[in-house]
């Protein structure tokens, strides 16, 4: 089971890099920079999950898939709200032109 865990991982993480791609080739450093700041929460809260989350028995009483699904749940949900407030700090700072890019009128 652990093999098809780092399979799923390693998907997860080409993922993120192909659409980080597909942003940064269509927008520009607009959606690029904010799916890239995504990733970096993403990697940093998959990091963490093992020591936040997870107690120590999870490992012995739960099988690896439960464990696994528990971590990268909590990775993702982690990155999207990186995203978000990254979204809502380029908008109040005007940065990026997140504002043109999300048809937002300037106060």
């Amino acid at each position: 089971m652990r093999i098809y865990t780092k399979i799923l991982f390693l998907l997860n993480i080409a993922i993120w890099i192909g659409s980080g791609a597909i942003c940064w080739a269509l927008t520009g450093s607009t959606l690029g920079r904010v799916v890239l700041i995504g990733f970096i929460v993403f990697l940093i809260a998959w990091i963490i999950s093992s020591e936040a989350i997870i107690a120590p028995m999870d490992d012995i009483e739960h099988p690896a898939w439960n464990v696994f699904i528990k971590k990268i749940k909590w990775a993702y949900n982690a990155s999207l709200i990186g995203m978000g407030f990254f979204i809502l700090l380029c908008v109040a700072l005007d940065l990026l032109q997140m504002r043109e890019f999300l048809n937002m009128k300037s106060i």
